[in-house]
């Protein structure tokens, strides 16, 4: 039985709209919305398909995010919940391209390939955990996690410093970048430095 037992509106979630509609000259809001939206609908249809709890829903400033009891659901399962949004992004991407709606085709695109990225912050990071864990030990996932999420994130780094002294200015890659040094920057911040 599915209970969405909170929903929880941060008021970053509602900054950083403010932000993104003050510094939006091309009409880009509209369809990021819809798409973060298509992305967390394919979340819900593969979790209700599932039958799996889902307790929360959480907008805040990194976007929006599903809670859900995991330990009541199989590995394959949550696999396909966690696989099931960027899918529904690169399937709105398709059908919206083949209906010449190229902004939102290409916002859905861009939000579906991010969340593959294999960080830990991002759809593709908990794939890699659950099939890691699937084929060997907790702690040999773990390292080959923290693995290719470092090579990850210094790919991106290498690459801003690329897109910063080069000439192409129309890539995607420093936003990537900044973003999942936010993230980390935040999460170091918000722990306890010490056990009471």
């Amino acid at each position: 039985m599915n209970q969405l037992t909170r929903i929880t509106v941060g008021s970053s979630f509602l900054l950083m709209l403010a932000v993104f509609y003050y510094f939006d000259t091309g009409g880009w809001i509209i369809p990021a919305l819809t798409a973060v939206f298509v992305h967390e609908l394919g979340h819900l249809a593969a979790l209700i398909a599932a039958d799996c709890p889902i307790t929360r829903l959480d907008a805040t400033w990194a976007g929006l995010s599903l809670t859900y009891e995991s330990g009541r659901i199989t590995p394959v399962c949550e696999a396909a919940a966690v696989a099931a949004g960027p899918i529904a992004n690169l399937a709105a991407a398709g059908l919206l391209a083949a209906t010449r709606y190229n902004k939102w085709a290409w916002t859905n695109l861009l939000l579906g390939c991010f969340n593959l990225l294999p960080v830990r912050e991002m759809d593709g990071g908990r794939l890699l955990g659950i099939i890691s864990q699937s084929l060997m030990s907790r702690r040999a996932a773990g390292a080959v996690c923290a693995a290719v999420d470092h090579t990850v994130i210094c790919m991106l780094l290498t690459g801003s410093i690329f897109y910063i002294t080069g000439e192409n200015r129309g890539s995607t890659i420093p936003y990537i970048a900044a973003w999942l040094f936010f993230c980390r920057f935040i999460e170091k911040i918000s722990k306890p430095r010490y056990n009471k």
